[in-house]
């Protein structure tokens, strides 16, 4: 092993918010060659004691002084979504590999911006579409494979991608220290939204990106990009989505927005003669995973079930960092995720032409 891979990863954090301590501090912190050696954020007391939890060496007030810390080899940013466009833009260009929670921008433009910087320094830049990381997921990658190549399940004829929301799962004695503390004004933030949206739906597009995301993304993941073919004129966030894949297969998403009751969210894949369908869980649900179930012609119903395995947040955290050390290619990748901006702007422009009379 080269000195280079045996040297643990300095990791350093930009925002320590609830997902910020629950999904990541506390996922990168049980993975092995990772250091946890710096946290930037606004709030005093909060970066106070969120660094002494999680005995963080060195604490900033601001990004951009922890970028000129050394130690600090990789950045994890999870920030108010407007800034985080604009951290990830900085610690780019600080020549750091970066993991940022989704969504990476609010539009393609603003992306492929930060994309070009990553590959320019030849960083890695993943994004924190963390079910590409669930083992029900990846399982169903190789499922789905394998009866696209089968005659007993026939051609795929539709995908059905739903989610409407529901309890996020959040453990009861989940250990997350939050303060009262306001935070300052005078953070940099990017637009929300392209300059054609109307700013009258810049909340309803960010509530887009920051909820439904996850599922484009996992639909891209099985089937490529889908081209939008027909939106329907209600919001997006409470509608249906009419798309078609590459290979000219009908891709229809079904949005709705809830806090409350059982999390539903799923794919189902159908064939000529067969289903596979994807139930994912709760977003914080640790020790689960998406269950599969298989039907067929002439087969027997199977569910398959993931009892017992590691969290996706954590699964996600070990693939960053070897994915830093070994130069490799994340899955959920900068260059990846602009396919999910570029289906949101379809979909949002297809809309508001549709309702132009």
């Amino acid at each position: 092993m080269s000195e280079r891979a045996a040297r643990p990863l300095g990791i350093g954090f930009v925002g320590a918010g609830m997902v910020g301590q629950f999904a990541h501090m506390a996922s990168f912190a049980r993975i092995a060659g990772v250091r946890l050696v710096a946290l930037a954020e606004i709030r005093p007391r909060l970066r106070a004691a969120v660094a002494e939890r999680y005995e963080i060496p060195h604490a900033y007030a601001t990004h951009a002084e922890m970028l000129e810390d050394r130690a600090v080899q990789a950045v994890v940013v999870v920030t108010r979504r407007p800034a985080t466009g604009p951290v990830v833009y900085d610690a780019l260009c600080a020549g750091k590999h970066v993991l940022s929670e989704k969504p990476m921008a609010y539009t393609l433009e603003q992306g492929e911006r930060l994309v070009a910087e990553a590959e320019k320094r030849k960083l890695r830049y993943a994004i924190g579409f963390m079910k590409r990381h669930d083992v029900g997921v990846e399982e169903a990658v190789r499922a789905v494979g394998r009866a696209r190549d089968s005659a007993g399940y026939g051609a795929l004829v539709a995908v059905r991608a739903y989610g409407r929301g529901g309890a996020t799962e959040v453990p009861a004695d989940a250990e997350v220290l939050m303060t009262n503390e306001p935070r300052p004004d005078g953070i940099v933030v990017w637009p929300i939204g392209p300059s054609w949206l109307p700013p009258v739906y810049a909340g309803q597009y960010d509530k887009f990106l920051n909820v439904h995301s996850h599922l484009v993304n996992l639909v891209r993941l099985y089937v490529g990009e889908p081209a939008i073919r027909v939106a329907r004129i209600d919001d997006p966030n409470e509608g249906t989505i009419e798309a078609v894949t590459a290979g000219g297969v009908p891709c229809t998403f079904e949005f709705a927005y809830g806090t409350e009751g059982v999390w539903t969210e799923g794919i189902e894949f159908t064939f000529e003669r067969g289903r596979i369908s994807l139930e994912l869980p709760a977003p914080f649900r640790a020790g689960g995973a998406a269950t599969i179930v298989l039907e067929s012609a002439g087969a027997r119903r199977a569910v398959r079930t993931f009892p017992g395995v590691s969290w996706a947040f954590e699964r996600q955290a070990q693939a960053f960092a070897d994915d830093v050390r070994e130069r490799r290619e994340p899955l959920a990748s900068g260059r990846d995720s602009l396919g999910d901006l570029r289906f949101t702007e379809a979909a949002w422009r297809a809309t508001l032409e549709a309702a132009v009379p």
